[in-house]
């Protein structure tokens, strides 16, 4: 729907008049641009991470991610280049840049690789991968997963930097491979290898929060609980199921929807359905047609021609009175299922949320 015109908007109405050339604009915001940098507000990026390292140490990870950056096409790390970076680099501490300026592509490439291999054997915390293998059916079938604990290894750190290099993942192989052509004699390797190992600063991004441990005997108790209310819920839903099973199927005309004594949502096919339980001991399902309510039609002649048993269906519009009547005394009803509300509502309104509006024309 469109709004209506008036005198401040419609497609005919001029645009409102702007400032005056000459007004100055009003500050955005609490911060107030500074020329030539950030807002004093966005320098709060930094943490401890990065500032509050000693002087003569750099944090490992933007010392990698900064090399990994000016790397040339034949594998090498520029000495110049990368004091340049380091300069404006967060997590460097003084003394980094004026050491490395004039250390040349031989000692920079090798602190580089010694920094990534210390990154990469300190880089080994197991994490759990989750795959599903089989999707569930939608209608109570869970899906079916794989879990497995996997192992960060060198490969994963370098997927880590990938993405700053413009060389992909081949950005270690290319500086291993330079090196080994251009070492020398090996002194500047071991310097620069025996430099990084000392300089280098790992980071523990958790030293500053509270981790709480969790004792086997504890998670015992945890997974046992949750085992227990898992069975309670499926429990409960099986009574759900059965009651509705009991009851009989109710008559498609002259429905008394206010009599409807609860409802339940179901879930499957496109978009669910709600089951209505009416009067002496009777249910009726209905189910939002939208766009669907002629294959359904269809459907139901072709099966009754084919002696198949299958349910019948009669189409109440929105424009109808009893589709207002039937909505309102429905929604009033109890629902079986706690928190089931937005899709009891979903269903007869096509929106979940509370309001005259209608987002479907067939039920």
């Amino acid at each position: 729907m469109s709004a209506a015109s008036g005198k401040k908007g419609g497609k005919g109405a001029p645009p409102p008049p702007g400032p005056p050339k000459d007004a100055a604009d009003p500050p955005k915001g609490k911060g107030k641009a500074t020329s030539g940098g950030f807002a004093p507000n966005m320098k709060a990026i930094k943490t401890d991470a990065y500032d509050k390292l000693p002087e003569g140490k750099v944090n490992i990870y933007s010392f990698i991610m900064n090399a990994i950056k000016i790397q040339e096409s034949d594998g090498s790390v520029p000495s110049e280049a990368l004091a340049a970076r380091l300069k404006t680099a967060y997590g460097v501490g003084k003394g980094v840049p004026e050491r490395l300026v004039d250390a040349g592509k031989v000692y920079c490439t090798a602190a580089f690789l010694e920094a990534f291999h210390i990154f990469a054997n300190s880089f080994t915390k197991e994490y759990t991968k989750t795959t599903v293998t089989k999707l569930g059916d939608g209608r109570g079938k869970q899906a079916e997963v794989n879990t497995e604990v996997v192992q960060r290894d060198l490969e994963d750190a370098i997927i880590m930097f990938e993405s700053h290099s413009e060389f992909g993942k081949e950005y270690l192989s290319m500086a291993e491979a330079w090196l080994h052509v251009n070492v020398g004699e090996g002194r500047q390797d071991k310097e620069a290898r025996s430099w990084a190992s000392d300089t280098m600063v790992l980071h523990d991004v958790n030293k500053n929060r509270n981790i709480k441990t969790v004792s086997e005997e504890s998670r015992q108790e945890k997974e046992l609980l949750q085992r227990q209310k898992s069975m309670q819920k499926a429990e409960e839903r099986r009574r759900c199921f059965e009651h509705w099973l009991g009851l009989v199927p109710a008559a498609l005309t002259d429905v008394l929807w206010s009599t409807c004594k609860q409802t339940m949502f179901l879930e499957g096919g496109s978009g669910g359905c709600l089951l209505a339980e009416m009067e002496a001991g009777s249910a009726i399902c209905l189910k939002p047609k939208k766009m669907m309510a002629v294959s359904e039609f269809l459907a139901e002649y072709m099966f009754h021609a084919l002696n198949v048993p299958v349910a019948s269906c009669r189409v109440v519009n929105w424009t109808e009175d009893e589709f207002h009547n039937m909505t309102e005394h429905l929604l009033k009803a109890p629902v079986m299922i706690p928190g089931q509300e937005a899709n009891v509502r979903t269903v007869l309104t096509g929106t979940a949320i509370e309001g005259d509006d209608l987002g479907i024309e067939y039920i």
